[in-house]
């Protein structure tokens, strides 16, 4: 039994009573507890592979961990491949885990502070956005970086302006 105060300042009388709730103490014969369930756990399908690499990244980099696991793909390396060569991470490695791969990106700091202050998805699922040759987009005035995939691979807009090569605008990095 427990007691408690109310605000009048009179003592009053809570009977505890666990034996009611669900799954407390020992079931009955009848209970079913020792039964499998009908419906197992599932993994939730992911919808959108690249928003959630570029999630990671971002929240990585926000949390100033130096380093970052991705489930890894073709285009996700693609990805930290172009992310690299414009300096905007230290390094990146793919690891085979026996399923579809790690890839392990290493973030780049200057002065404790993370060389991506912001990275973006452009193009969705439900809504694609691309670009030709001559309508390539420029990131903050041209400080930031566009990458792209065309038909000649993952590149970022300078590359494709150069090779006059338009394509689906996949994010913007910063």
């Amino acid at each position: 039994m427990l007691y408690l105060w109310a605000s009048e300042g009179i003592l009053e009388e809570i009977w505890y009573l666990s034996y009611l709730f669900p799954g407390y103490g020992q079931q009955g014969p009848g209970s079913r507890r020792t039964q499998g369930k009908l419906v197992g756990r599932r993994n939730m399908s992911m919808t959108d592979p690249i928003a959630d690499m570029l999630t990671r990244i971002r929240n990585a980099s926000r949390a100033e961990h130096k380093i970052v696991d991705i489930p890894a793909s073709k285009l996700k390396t693609s990805i930290a491949r172009t992310l690299y060569n414009k300096g905007f991470i230290r390094g990146f490695r793919r690891m085979e885990d026996g399923k579809q791969g790690i890839l392990r990106v290493y973030l780049a700091f200057t002065n404790d502070q993370p060389l991506i202050v912001g990275i973006k998805r452009i193009s969705k699922p439900g809504c694609r956005v691309y670009a030709d040759a001559a309508n390539l987009p420029r990131v903050m005035g041209g400080r930031g970086v566009a990458v792209l995939t065309t038909p000649r691979g993952v590149l970022t807009d300078t590359e494709a302006r150069k090779q006059h090569v338009g394509g689906e605008v996949l994010l913007h990095v910063w």
